[in-house]
């Protein structure tokens, strides 16, 4: 049967939400209550779990369009038993083997979104990651603790001082220019255009318009 998943109402006076993260893609299954794809807001970001056992048949709002509340984003195709095997018992015992369960793999832990954020910019699996959080949740800080253990420690320097060379008494250094600091060698800043989230845009709304609503105005009292 075919479930279309609507925009819930996320709070009072927000209309429109933006689609975040999807989390299941065209075809793929998914069990009851998994997190199907994150809804962002310019007050929090809600995660849209899927409403039964079934598979993801068709995405209609892509990552980064904008949905209002009742819009269908997604159809969504609930699951049906698997059909039995033909044959009668002799089929069963020559086919057992192929049923037997395979080995289930470690369960992903409840991740927040500000801990997913994290694994995908540094190329992590949640699995990999000690989860401390309330209910086995894995949070921001548990990723971070595991990248700062992960980062291999700077080995020391052997190089040896360079030999300093003799000055004539022409090319001896002034005092001001023997006390200024040498340049450091340090690398550019790598810079990154990403849009923002309804929330940071909320809020950049809000100092705009206090700086423009703010009263210029000094007084002296004499």
């Amino acid at each position: 049967m075919a479930i279309e998943l609507k925009i819930p109402e996320v709070g009072e006076s927000i209309t429109e939400v933006e689609i975040g993260k999807w989390h299941k893609s065209e075809g793929e299954t998914a069990r009851k209550d998994e997190v199907l794809v994150e809804i962002e807001t310019d007050k929090a970001t809600q995660e849209l779990p899927a409403p039964a056992t079934g598979r993801l048949s068709r995405v209609l709002k892509k990552q980064g369009e904008t949905a209002h509340v009742g819009d269908v984003i997604a159809i969504f195709e609930e699951g049906e038993a698997a059909p039995a095997p033909a044959g009668g018992a002799p089929a069963k015992e020559k086919g057992k083997e192929k049923e037997k369960p395979a080995p289930a793999a470690a369960a992903e832990p409840h991740v927040m979104p500000a801990a997913r954020r994290l694994l995908e910019e540094h190329g992590l699996r949640a699995q990999d990651v000690q989860a401390t959080g309330p209910g086995g949740r894995l949070l921001k800080e548990d990723v971070q603790r595991h990248i700062e253990r992960a980062q291999p420690e700077p080995p020391p320097a052997e190089q040896a001082p360079p030999a300093e060379p003799t000055l004539s008494r022409e090319e001896t250094p002034t005092p001001a220019a023997a006390a200024a600091p040498a340049p450091s060698a340090i690398g550019e800043r790598q810079e990154e255009v990403v849009p923002m989230t309804p929330l940071r845009r909320r809020i950049a709304q809000r100092l705009v318009q206090a700086q423009q609503a703010a009263a210029m105005l000094t007084t002296f009292n004499e």
